[in-house]
């Protein structure tokens, strides 16, 4: 993904939350500079995990 406006970020929150209240795990993996930008601007990064792509493959092989 190279870019997210509001609608996404809501979508994206949306889920975390649905995720959160079935005890499951909501991450993003591999973000692109543009995107983490834009998380980090919006004060989201306290909200989503984040994991490069080598931490998602050392996890989840």
């Amino acid at each position: 993904m190279n870019y997210i406006d509001s609608s996404g970020i809501g979508m994206l929150i949306k889920q975390l939350n649905y995720v959160q209240e079935l005890n499951g795990k909501f991450f993003i993996a591999n973000m692109k500079p543009a995107i983490e930008k834009v998380f980090k601007v919006a004060g989201l990064t306290s909200y989503f995990q984040t994991l490069s792509e080598l931490e998602f493959t050392a996890k989840y092989p």
